[in-house]
């Protein structure tokens, strides 16, 4: 996956297998958890942070 893949990524509901590529990803510094997403019920809302300072948010809900 690529960092423009991740961007695109902005907002979405992520499969966990996404979620792996994105918290092991080179331009990644950490992923940050942020709680119970208040928009998306039953989402975990995650902070996604680049080496270069950049963010963006990202959700997670696990498979069934």
């Amino acid at each position: 996956m690529t960092r423009e893949q991740i961007e695109a990524l902005s907002g979405q509901i992520v499969t966990d297998d996404q979620f792996e590529e994105i918290e092991q990803h080179e331009e990644v510094a950490r992923v940050e958890n942020n709680g119970n997403s208040g928009s998306i019920p039953g989402a975990t809302w995650y902070t996604v942070y680049f080496v270069d300072g950049e963010e963006m948010d990202i959700y997670y809900k696990p498979e069934n």
